[in-house]
């Protein structure tokens, strides 16, 4: 309890919640789904805020802990392509392969898998995760980078079940997601959460 209330009283004196829910309620009050912000610390990305736009039928609303596991999300999928690969692979290595075996059936199997997947979404500019993490969920993310330097400092995500994230939504909100994440950008300046790396 005490290490809780630590990071609520971070989170709280650092400013970020305050400065990026309103951006993160207006887009989940725009696509319907659940909208997550991640912040990257060091060698992890960590959940920090979120907002749920589903208000009846189904909700994609998982406990998914403190960090992002990178291998089989969105979310790690856009920071990892936004680094050159060696630091791609460092991070990877460092929370192993493992924990996608017991994941859902589209999750990455071999270390090869994982970097094509991670190529693919260079290329496109967003991650995409349908029934990775879990099944029946989808999910896309992009980088937030930092607006003087370019770096990467966080991502934004957008998440919900398979049914209404069908590929035709996804790439409907990837412009969407975009723009927001190039708004949550200007609050670099701002709060110190976004420059923890």
């Amino acid at each position: 309890m005490k290490l809780a209330s630590l990071g609520l009283t971070y989170l709280a004196s650092s400013g970020i919640i305050d400065a990026t829910q309103p951006l993160l309620d207006e887009l989940a009050q725009e696509t319907g789904e659940l909208i997550r912000l991640a912040v990257i610390e060091e060698n992890q990305l960590i959940w920090v805020a979120k907002s749920q736009g589903a208000r009846s039928g189904l909700r994609y609303d998982p406990d998914a802990g403190a960090d992002v596991y990178l291998p089989a999300t969105d979310n790690g999928l856009a920071w990892l392509a936004a680094e050159p690969e060696e630091r791609a692979l460092e991070l990877i290595a460092e929370q192993g392969m493992e924990r996608a075996q017991g994941m859902g059936p589209n999750a990455p199997r071999t270390l090869r898998e994982l970097m094509e997947r991670i190529e693919e979404t260079r290329t496109r500019g967003y991650g995409v995760v349908r029934d990775v993490y879990e099944p029946g969920t989808s999910a896309i993310a992009t980088v937030i980078r930092h607006v003087d330097d370019g770096r990467p400092i966080g991502t934004v995500s957008i998440a919900g079940p398979s049914v209404r994230m069908t590929p035709e939504k996804v790439e409907a909100v990837a412009p969407l997601l975009q723009e927001y994440a190039k708004r949550l950008a200007g609050l670099s300046l701002v709060s110190p959460a976004f420059n923890n790396r």
